[in-house]
């Protein structure tokens, strides 16, 4: 038996939250993945055997939003624009996100 399935599809002017899909496998988690970082470690102890106890851990993201590449957390699809280059910081994952989600929700209420 088919259930009907109703999308709330939002107005124009009302907000909504973009959506990740993976076009791939259907997962909703994606990854920023940062190439060039730096990262800071403390080192609570050393102990004379040369084991090296380590602390909490920083991180220099700073250019994340204009060097970040995208990718699904499960099988690692890499979200490409239009022309088919990666998408790169958050203003084109942010095209993305807007042209893929109106598909969805266009497929979505055709159902």
């Amino acid at each position: 038996m088919k259930e009907d399935i109703t999308y709330a599809i939002p107005s124009e002017d009302e907000e909504y939250d973009l959506v990740f899909i993976c076009p791939q496998c259907g997962s909703d988690r994606l990854y920023a993945v940062q190439e060039e970082i730096t990262g800071y470690t403390e080192i609570d102890s050393v102990d004379a055997d040369g084991g090296i106890c380590y602390g909490r851990q920083d991180f220099d993201d700073s250019d994340l939003e204009d060097d970040a590449l995208y990718q699904c957390c499960s099988c690692g699809y890499e979200l490409e624009n239009e022309k088919g280059r990666p998408v790169i910081g958050e203003y084109e994952l942010v095209e993305w996100l807007e042209n893929n989600s109106s598909e969805q929700r266009e497929s979505g209420s055709e159902e």
